[in-house]
């Protein structure tokens, strides 16, 4: 076992389901998440995991044989320096056509790295084992990304491998850091410049005393009418979500660097559509890669992470099912 990782605890199963889960509606599929479940994977993440160590090679299993229990088709994608997990599962009138969930699963050395990012790779199995229990119109593909923390390398890799095949993606959904709130006034910090792209959000952050109680969604025009399902998802768990829309120039140039620094982006410089959710890391936790206190489960928030796994889960199965493309 690695330094600073958790004990193990009885948990449910990451694979078994609900019979809310046996519906195909996209209300009922958001409230078949499981807190639970939720944690039970969390806790299995959570350590130190820079790659080639132990808990790396347990973290890249887990996502493996979770996405394979749920009938998902698991490619261990390896590329010269690293190894992506990337399930998918065919759809049934378009499955040339694929929704994508993803979080990268390595760390630094020597932080548990519970915020960034084993809340978003438990985010994701969770989002899998609901959306995996019904049939969908278009594929499904939950990818578990490695050598985030060295420069996208993996998602990178994989992005160019897929648009060299030609693969079609409607939307993909990354989730990074999504577990740390905190409602005191003053606790949201912004990168330099950002009220020059994103003026009414500043404003907004101002009228509610910068406090960091919000999920942060990032989006490319071509996803936005996604994010909008992810901001009406959000809105009926009482979540509050700042909705950032870049431009396609600021997109190309990468003038908003800070907002491009997950994975999402490797999709965006391949000319895919694709979103970015976040508790926006060290612009609110000082447990940020350690760099101020450790990053355990401790710190976080699993209420709000459960309700950002949820509004997730509802707009990827909007997404999965509608609407029809054009002939």
């Amino acid at each position: 076992m690695e330094p600073g990782s958790p004990e193990p605890r009885a948990a449910p199963s990451p694979v078994t389901r609900e019979p809310a889960c046996l519906g195909d509606d996209p209300l009922a599929l958001q409230d078949c998440v499981s807190p639970e479940r939720y944690e039970a994977t969390l806790r299995r993440v959570v350590g130190p995991r820079p790659p080639g160590s132990t808990r790396w090679r347990e973290v890249q299993g887990l996502c493996d044989s979770t996405l394979s229990e749920l009938g998902f088709s698991v490619e261990r994608h390896a590329y010269p320096t690293g190894t992506n997990v990337v399930g998918r599962r065919e759809g049934t009138r378009w499955p040339e056509q694929s929704v994508m969930l993803g979080a990268h699963y390595d760390h630094i050395p020597g932080c548990p790295g519970a915020d960034d990012n084993a809340s978003g790779v438990a985010g994701i199995l969770e989002a899998a084992r609901v959306l995996s229990a019904v049939e969908h119109p278009r594929s499904l593909v939950v990818a578990c990304w490695d050598e985030e923390e060295r420069g996208l390398v993996g998602s990178r890799a994989w992005a160019a491998r897929a648009r060299e095949r030609g693969e079609q993606i409607t939307v993909y959904l990354n989730l990074d850091a999504i577990a740390f709130a905190d409602a005191r006034p003053g606790t949201q910090r912004i990168p330099t410049g950002f009220e020059l792209l994103f003026p009414d959000e500043v404003l907004a952050l101002e009228q509610r005393e910068h406090r960091a109680d919000f999920i942060t969604v990032v989006t490319d025009e071509a996803s936005e009418p996604w994010a909008r399902h992810l901001r009406a998802a959000a809105a009926r768990d009482g979540l509050p979500m700042a909705l950032l829309s870049i431009p396609a120039l600021v997109q190309r140039t990468h003038v908003a660097i800070d907002l491009q620094r997950s994975d999402h982006a490797a999709l965006w410089d391949q000319g895919y559509p694709a979103i970015m959710i976040t508790d926006t890391a060290e612009y609110r936790s000082d447990a940020y890669h350690c760099m101020g206190r450790p990053d355990t489960i401790e710190g976080l928030d699993l209420g709000f992470a459960t309700r950002v796994v949820r509004a997730t889960t509802f707009a990827a199965a909007m997404a999965l099912q509608g609407p029809e493309p054009p002939a």
